[in-house]
């Protein structure tokens, strides 16, 4: 591990270009198990998509897979330990689960609870492939410049939390 972070420590590659290319990484990965998922649903539940929603769907996974990819880099980077790592990826996933639609309607949710949602990068994610199933141009537009800002918003995060050390 010492010689890993030793080896990183003398690379002449930046910070932004180490995070953005294990970004990039992390989502090949994300989108080649989003496509044997899709591909099994669409050939046993005998699903039919159209070009452009299928276009819009994998465009609103790629800038989530990327937001939240960097957002746990913000998590990685703020810990000292895995035990931490885990405790804190615990702290905001679960919230951010909970605070979407993605398991049930917020329409009756109290109005403090509704704007959480709304501060909500999952939140965004669950309504951009809600859109973009029904092929909502102007709602999956919409959750992509959110997710895009949480993103940019991360990077900033992430770019400042870095440490090549594991002090």
């Amino acid at each position: 591990m010492i010689y890993e972070i030793d080896s990183l420590r003398v690379t002449p590659m930046k910070i932004f270009s180490f995070i953005i290319a294990l970004t990039l990484a992390w989502t090949v990965v994300s989108l080649a198990v989003a496509t044997i998922l899709l591909i099994g649903g669409l050939v046993l539940f005998g699903i039919r998509m159209q070009f452009g929603t299928l276009l819009i769907f994998y465009v609103t996974l790629v800038t989530a897979t990327i937001c939240f990819t960097l957002i746990s880099f913000v998590v990685a980077n703020i810990s000292k330990n895995e035990g931490q790592a885990s405790i804190y990826s615990n702290i905001f996933a679960m919230p951010m689960l909970f605070l979407s639609s993605a398991f049930y309607s917020l329409d009756t949710a109290p109005t403090w609870i509704k704007t959480l949602s709304r501060l909500n990068p999952f939140s965004h994610f669950v309504s951009g492939l809600h859109s973009t199933i029904v092929f909502d141009l102007r709602g999956a537009a919409a959750n992509l410049i959110i997710l895009l800002a949480f993103g940019v918003l991360a990077l900033i995060a992430a770019i400042l939390t870095f440490r090549w050390d594991s002090d």
